[in-house]
């Protein structure tokens, strides 16, 4: 991962934040304005685009990325006379979070070639335009994106796209994602897009997506990192279920779910986990203490088995001693020599 430390929902966030000392009038240029200092040069960047909301009467501007805003945020500053071609086509990095954009635009991809990295989270993007075969990692949480269709980047690894509108990523089946970060969007999760996941992907995190069940997770037995927190598991043997396919997992997090409120939960996963597990919600998991727990576990059973024998040897002796006062009951009322039974 490329410059990003854990944020909130355990999701990939920059280490700094970049500062932006120009005027407001510099923030507020849009996009199809030519990227050239020859007034009317048409080298592809877009011009202000006007559209009509659904539903709405007055049209509104739609802003996306302007050659001023590109200067200010890359990293790779552009020569004095450097052509913007020739810097566009060398920028790996492209910085444009928290602009308030509407769309990256449809331009970039062909303009940015060798483009890698992209950090166009906290601003209001409905859809992701085409971008460049290169992108190694996309970062756009805090979205309106419904939609995705990203089958065509081969070498996508990292997608970190928390809080947007997404009901599926059938859009991503075909990438070779190793992290994903989907919290705070409830959602459904085909069966080949599992699979065609499993053969890559290493974390994930789906905290606030009001899951009840982890069996969508079995076929993924690479994963290493699981974020299931705040979600509405209470079955902690679904859960456990579920642990024994992940074979290579080392840390869950599982906290703000119902089951946590389940009497010895953590032994419970913590048994059913194969994998070199290392940590559930903070907790350090010792080999000490596996062991432990794996000693421990056959006294356990046989103290339960005991436990729930003697209550049933209870409840059973209780209802044999009411079965027979009601008989002698009934056998007083019969008269003498009448017995216990009919």
């Amino acid at each position: 991962m490329s410059n990003v430390a854990k944020a909130q929902d355990g999701g990939p966030a920059p280490k700094f934040t970049r500062q932006r000392g120009l005027a407001s009038e510099q923030r507020s240029l849009q996009v199809r304005i030519p990227i050239s200092h020859d007034e009317g040069a048409d080298t592809g960047v877009e011009r202000n685009k006007v559209v009509s909301p659904v539903g709405g009467r007055a049209a509104i501007k739609e802003k996306s990325i302007s050659l001023a805003l590109l200067e200010r945020n890359c990293v790779k500053k552009r020569g004095k006379d450097e052509p913007v071609d020739k810097w566009l086509a060398k920028t790996t990095h492209l910085h444009v979070e928290g602009e308030n954009l509407v769309r990256i635009g449809e331009r970039i991809g062909p303009m940015m070639k060798n483009l890698k990295y992209v950090y166009a989270y906290e601003n209001k993007l409905y859809m992701l335009d085409p971008l460049p075969p290169k992108v190694e990692e996309i970062y756009v949480d805090n979205n309106c994106i419904a939609h995705i269709d990203l089958n065509y980047l081969r070498n996508l690894r990292t997608l970190s796209i928390k809080n947007n509108k997404l009901t599926n990523i059938d859009g991503i089946a075909e990438c070779p994602i190793e992290e994903l970060y989907l919290a705070r969007m409830p959602m459904e999760i085909s069966p080949h897009v599992t699979e065609n996941l499993s053969r890559t992907l290493r974390i994930l995190n789906m905290a606030h997506c009001e899951l009840t069940s982890l069996q969508l997770l079995k076929p993924l037995t690479l994963l290493e990192t699981v974020n299931v927190t705040h979600n509405k598991l209470a079955d902690v043997d679904d859960v456990a279920d579920t642990l024994e396919r992940l074979v290579n997992l080392k840390t869950l997090m599982v906290a703000g779910n119902p089951l946590t409120q389940v009497h010895r939960f953590l032994d419970t996963l913590v048994l059913a986990c194969r994998g070199p597990l290392e940590e559930i919600d903070t907790k350090t998991i010792t080999n000490e203490l596996k062991t432990y727990l794996k000693n421990i576990a056959p006294k356990r059973k046989m103290s339960k088995r005991k436990t729930s024998n003697s209550r049933t040897l209870n409840d059973v002796s209780q209802t044999d001693s009411d079965y027979i006062g009601q008989m002698r009951v009934t056998s007083m009322d019969r008269g003498p020599g009448a017995g216990y039974f009919p």
